[in-house]
């Protein structure tokens, strides 16, 4: 299962808020409701912690999609992980 979350190529939603020697073994979702992303943090020491996020964004009238969510599941990441 670890090798299948690590091949996720989909990185714009909570990737970017990593810190450097991270690794994010995960699976994203979106439709044009809900936007997440889930799997597990190896940090640069390897440490493991199993991250969810799943949001319901409010829709915006011009947005087929829930992709203008994405910066802030980055910046979720980014808090949480500098906490970690």
């Amino acid at each position: 299962q670890r090798d299948i979350l690590e091949r996720c190529v989909h990185n714009e939603k909570l990737v970017p808020g990593l810190l450097p020697g991270d690794r994010f073994l995960h699976k994203t979702g979106e439709t044009d409701e809900q936007s997440h992303d889930a799997g597990i943090l190896v940090t640069a020491q390897q440490r493991n912690y199993v991250i969810v996020l799943y949001t319901t964004p409010a829709p915006l009238p011009d947005r087929s999609d829930a992709r203008h969510i994405d910066p802030l599941l980055t910046a979720w990441m980014s808090s949480l992980r500098a906490s970690l």
